[in-house]
């Protein structure tokens, strides 16, 4: 008796693009909460700018000492904030640039702009 062996379906994902969308989705939530609190919040902390840009708070550090972005207030000698205009600003300037890298590879992130 012969066994027959059933050919698997095999799905082919770009996990680079699903992360990508969803750093996009989440960042446009927080963008439209931030938004909603514009009058009354006009900072962010220093582990709230590390979770938006996924990175580590002294990568924010660092970012501070050469000037990427810097600290808006420091409270009490330890609490620093930045501004959310700032954080913003980055952001889409880091978006900008990502997006102008993938334009001439083989995927565009934004084929609209």
């Amino acid at each position: 008796m012969e066994t027959q062996v059933k050919p698997k379906m095999v799905a082919i994902v770009n996990y680079e693009e699903i992360l990508e969308d969803v750093k996009t989705e989440l960042w446009n939530k927080l963008k439209s909460e931030a938004n909603k609190l514009n009058d009354t919040r006009k900072y962010f902390t220093i582990k709230e700018v590390a979770d938006i840009f996924k990175v580590t708070e002294k990568t924010i550090d660092n970012w501070n000492e050469i000037g990427k972005l810097c600290y808006a207030q420091v409270v009490d000698g330890s609490r620093k904030l930045f501004s959310v205009k700032d954080v913003n600003a980055l952001h889409e300037l880091m978006e900008h640039e990502r997006n102008r890298k993938y334009a001439g590879g083989s995927w565009k992130r934004n084929p609209q702009s």
